[in-house]
């Protein structure tokens, strides 16, 4: 299997999910069929406080999926405790699942596939991690089923180093997270690559070994990937082509691994404009169109 360019596509978080959400993915469908729509800022307060206005986004992003072709996928709302699924009290963290379950009703009113969700928040020590990782499991349950209902594939992401805020589960237990819920894995592959140890020289043979043999071992959990570049050991997210990360080699063995579905660049940093991620990605998805034609 080949990894083909036109998997390609990009987030509304690339301009900090302006209210104007069916005005940005108008803008970024004309260069990428596969978009995903982040329901965070001033998005998030939108969907939040006026349901007749939004409903209005939902009728702006149907047409536009109608008239390009488009695929649509979702990232739920992630911050703060509203959004927190492993919340030690309970009528906080069923709040959280409700809110993360109205986001699949969202998903299945514009036809979206998939949506990526977060593990939710850190609370304690050492000791309160574990009991955290259960009630994660409970609420994924709740959340993968009802996604299995709709059609739509729940994806888990995976978080990154230095994101104290959010729970950061090992390979073992994204693998148990998946076999008891059902639920699949969202990787982002720059959150991926910020935790394997550097040893050496950065992005040498052994780097890529073992990025790609950890990735290997949950393959078959993963539902969707997110994209960027990275340079150093810093977890920063660049425009494509901007870091040192073998952008080329880590798509062709996704895609050798059996996935061919979208590939989302989302997550802006380092500094880089809106406008430069969105070239760099159309830049490198042309080139690969170029190797592909040869």
């Amino acid at each position: 299997m080949f990894f083909r360019s036109h998997q390609i596509g990009i987030s509304t978080n690339i301009f900090i999910n302006p209210a104007d959400i069916v005005g940005t993915v108008e803008m970024l469908s004309k260069d990428f069929r596969n978009i995903e729509i982040e329901i965070e800022g001033e998005a998030r307060a939108l969907y939040d406080s006026d349901p007749a206005a939004f409903a209005q986004v939902v009728d702006g992003l149907n047409r536009l999926k109608a008239e390009r072709n488009l695929g649509y996928t979702v990232h739920a709302p992630y911050i703060g405790p509203a959004c927190d699924i492993a919340a030690k009290d309970p009528v906080a963290r069923q709040a959280a699942v409700d809110y993360t379950l109205r986001c699949l009703d969202f998903c299945q009113a514009i036809g979206a596939t998939k949506m990526t969700y977060h593990p939710g928040l850190l609370e304690g020590g050492e000791k309160a991690f574990m009991p955290q990782v259960e009630r994660l499991v409970e609420s994924a349950k709740v959340i993968a089923g009802h996604a299995r209902d709709l059609g739509i594939v729940p994806c888990l992401e995976n978080m990154g180093d230095g994101r104290p805020k959010f729970l950061l589960l090992n390979h073992d237990q994204h693998e148990a997270v998946c076999r008891q819920t059902g639920t699949k894995l969202t990787i982002d592959l720059i959150h991926h690559a910020s935790l394997i140890p550097a040893g050496g020289a950065m992005f040498d043979d052994l780097y890529y070994e073992m990025f790609f043999s950890t990735l290997k071992r949950i393959m078959p959990h993963v539902g969707h990937f997110h994209l960027a570049d990275i340079s150093g050991v810093q977890h920063v997210h660049l425009p494509l082509g901007k870091g040192q990360l073998d952008l080329t080699r880590v798509l062709a063995f996704i895609a050798a691994n059996g996935y061919d579905g979208p590939v989302i660049v989302e997550e802006r940093g380092g500094g880089h404009s809106a406008e430069s991620f969105v070239e760099h990605a159309r830049l490198f998805r042309d080139a690969m169109d170029v190797t592909l034609a040869a």
